[in-house]
C-alpha cells in the first residue's frame, strides 16, 4: 500500500499543474528542420508543400507569411497561416496545405503508407485584416515559430526575380534574394536562413521568360536517403520543374511531389507478373500495390543469353494493373524468351521482378497455359488458338478410364475452358486429352 503522504503529495503536484497551466511544450525548430518542395498560386485556392527534415511532435506550430523580409522586420501587407501538427510525424512527411479551404494532409503518414490523405492537423488565418494570398509576379513563402514581430525562421522559398536592367530596385539572387523588402513581391533573405541550405529561389532563367515560376515543384531527382542529401537535392534549381509562362491561367501538375523522403514510403510490391503465349504475340499482365512515390516500369526481354534488354517503359498510373503486348518476340525462330521488369522509384533506385518464360509455339495448332498441376477437383485452363472450332476435353485414371468429357465452340484466341468441376475426384494420376484443329495434346496431371 502507498503511504498516505507519497499519495498526498502526489495530489498537491497534480493540483499545482493544472492551477499553472502547465502544458507540454511543442517542439522548437531551428532552420532547415522543413524544407518547401512545391506550391501552386494560380489556381483558385492556393497549395504549397513541405518535407520535414526532423521527427516533429504532436502540437509543433509553424507559422507561414507570403510578408517579405525587410532586412530587420517583416513587413504586415501579407497574410499569415499557423499550422498546428494533430500527431507526431517522422522526418521524411510531406505536408500539403490548401489555403482556401484550410487544410493540412500527410502525404506520407508517419511510417506507413496507410496514413496517405489523412488530415495532418488544423490550418487557420493569424491575420484578420490580411490574407495570405500568393501573387503570379512573384512572392515568398517565410516558414517561421514565435510571433511576426519577433520570428525564428525555419526555411524559406522565393519565386520573385528583379534585375535593374529592366529598371527594378535590385538583382535578385539565390544568397540575398531581392535585398530588400519594398513590396508584397520582395524579400530579402531572412535573418539565420541561408540560400541552397534552408531557403531556395525559384525563378525562370529563360530568354523567353527572365522571370517568375508561376507554379513549380521539386522533381525527385537526386538522392533522398538522408537528410543531407534531401536538402541537397531539394535546394537545387536544375530540380524543380515549373509553368514556363509566366502566368498560367492554372498549374500544369498537381502536389503533392510525392517524392519518396527519407524512405517513409513502404516500397512497391509486386504481387501478379505473368506472360501468357497468344501464338502470334505475347500477352504480358502485372498488378503492383504501393505505387506512391513510383516512377515507371521497364519491361525487360532476353534470348535466352543471359542478357535483358528494355522493349517498353511503362509509367506509372493511377491503376494497379498493367499490361503489354510484346508483337516482336514470336516472330523469330527463337525457342525461348524471358521476361522481367525493372521497378524504378522517382529517386532513381530500382528492384527487379522475378523471371517469367515463355516457349516460342509457332506453328502449333493451339496453346495451352494456366493449368494448375496439382489440381484439385476442378480443373481449369487457358486455350488459345488462332482460329475458332470445337474444342474435344477427355478426363482419364492412369487406366485409360474416362472420368469425364466436355465439348467447347471456341472463338479465335483465348478461351478459359473447366472439366471435372463436379466430380470428385480420389487422389492419384490423371490424363487430359486435348483435341482442336485436328491435333491432340495429352497433360499428366497429378491429383493430391
Amino acid at each position: 500500500m502507498i503511504p498516505f503522504y507519497k499519495q498526498t503529495l502526489k495530489f498537491l503536484i497534480l493540483v499545482c499543474l493544472i492551477n499553472t497551466g502547465f502544458t507540454i511544450k511543442a517542439k522548437a525548430l531551428v532552420a532547415g528542420d522543413i524544407a518547401f518542395t512545391g506550391y501552386i498560386s494560380s489556381n483558385t485556392s492556393d497549395e504549397f508543400t513541405f518535407v520535414l527534415m526532423t521527427n516533429m511532435p504532436a502540437n509543433t506550430v509553424i507559422n507561414f507569411t507570403d510578408n517579405g523580409w525587410t532586412g530587420t522586420a517583416l513587413r504586415a501587407t501579407e497574410g499569415i497561416l499557423t499550422w498546428t501538427s494533430n500527431a507526431a510525424y517522422n522526418a521524411g512527411t510531406e505536408i500539403r496545405i490548401t489555403v482556401a479551404q484550410l487544410t493540412a494532409t500527410t502525404v506520407s503518414a508517419a511510417s506507413t503508407y496507410a496514413g496517405l490523405g489523412l488530415s495532418a492537423g488544423t490550418v487557420s488565418h493569424t491575420s484578420t485584416t490580411n490574407t495570405f494570398n500568393l501573387s503570379t509576379s512573384g512572392d515568398q513563402i517565410i516558414a517561421y515559430q514565435g510571433t511576426a514581430a519577433s520570428p525564428t525562421f525555419i526555411s524559406g522559398i522565393h519565386m520573385n526575380y528583379w534585375t535593374t536592367a529592366a529598371g527594378d530596385p535590385s538583382n535578385t539572387t539565390a544568397a540575398a534574394w531581392d535585398g530588400q523588402g519594398i513590396s508584397g513581391v520582395s524579400s530579402a533573405m531572412p535573418t539565420g536562413l541561408t540560400g541552397g541550405t534552408t531557403a531556395t529561389w525559384i525563378y525562370s532563367a529563360s530568354a523567353q521568360h527572365p522571370a517568375e515560376k508561376t507554379n513549380a515543384r521539386f522533381n525527385c531527382t537526386g538522392l533522398l536517403n538522408t537528410v543531407a542529401n534531401v536538402r541537397t537535392s531539394v535546394y537545387t534549381f536544375s530540380n524543380w520543374i515549373g509553368d514556363a509562362n509566366i502566368n498560367p491561367t492554372s498549374a500544369s501538375f498537381t502536389l503533392p511531389t510525392n517524392c519518396n523522403y527519407l524512405g517513409v514510403f513502404l516500397p512497391i510490391q509486386l504481387t501478379n507478373f505473368q506472360a501468357r503465349n497468344m501464338i502470334t504475340d505475347v500477352a504480358i499482365t502485372w498488378s503492383a500495390e504501393n505505387a506512391v512515390a513510383f516512377s515507371h516500369f521497364e519491361l525487360e526481354r532476353s534470348n535466352g543469353d543471359n542478357n535483358f534488354n528494355a522493349i517498353a517503359r511503362i509509367d506509372a498510373s493511377n491503376t494497379s494493373t498493367y499490361a503489354y503486348t510484346d508483337m516482336e518476340a514470336l516472330r523469330t525462330a527463337t525457342p525461348l524468351f524471358y521476361y522481367r521488369l525493372k521497378m524504378v522509384d522517382r529517386d532513381g533506385q530500382f528492384t527487379y521482378s522475378a523471371v517469367v518464360r515463355i516457349k516460342n509455339r509457332k506453328g502449333e495448332a493451339y496453346v495451352i497455359d494456366n493449368l494448375i498441376n496439382p489440381v484439385k477437383n476442378k480443373i481449369s485452363f487457358s486455350y488459345t488458338a488462332q482460329t475458332s472450332g470445337i474444342v474435344t476435353l477427355e478426363l482419364m485414371d492412369i487406366g485409360g478410364r474416362r472420368m469425364a468429357a466436355k465439348t467447347y465452340q471456341a472463338a479465335t484466341g483465348s478461351t478459359n475452358m473447366d472439366i471435372a468441376d463436379d466430380k470428385v475426384l480420389p487422389r492419384g494420376i490423371y490424363l487430359l486429352k486435348v483435341t482442336a484443329n485436328g491435333t491432340s495434346n495429352t497433360y499428366k496431371l497429378v491429383k493430391e
